[in-house]
């Protein structure tokens, strides 16, 4: 509606007008992230051998690490070796059983709290070390 030049736009005037445009413009946002999810998906193959590579690194993250559920979806770390050969050991069979034994390690945490990235390494290096007779990868 227009008075005098200004625009001013309609309140709603019930509790019902109110919940509807709320739930409508809830509508387009979710509308909105939906087809941003669509563009983003077509714009970047995550099909792709280097988008895999980046996802399989995830495993390296200490929140998905301490995570049970989502550490069992990384149970080998052979996938890094297919991605990463030139900075993987010739020997992945070893860094594989490393790995697997490392899962079942307790790495507790100070009111579990999931320290930085280098933080947690540094603490898997020395726990690993200190619980372990075998050579060291890292």
């Amino acid at each position: 509606m227009c008075v005098s030049g200004t625009l001013v736009t309609q309140q709603p005037t019930s509790i019902e007008e109110l919940g509807i445009d709320f739930c409508s413009s809830l509508q387009k946002c979710k509308e909105f992230y939906i087809e941003a999810a669509k563009q983003i998906l077509k714009r970047f193959p995550f099909d792709h051998k280097d988008r895999q590579a980046l996802k399989c690194l995830k495993m390296l993250n200490p929140e998905a690490f301490l995570d049970p559920e989502i550490k069992k979806k990384f149970p080998s770390i052979a996938d890094l070796y297919y991605f990463f050969r030139k900075i993987c050991p010739n020997n992945i069979t070893e860094l594989d059983r490393e790995w697997r034994m490392l899962r079942n390690v307790d790495l507790s945490f100070v009111q579990n709290r999931i320290p930085d990235i280098i933080d947690f390494w540094k603490h898997v290096h020395e726990k690993w070390r200190r619980i372990s007779n075998i050579p060291h990868i890292m």
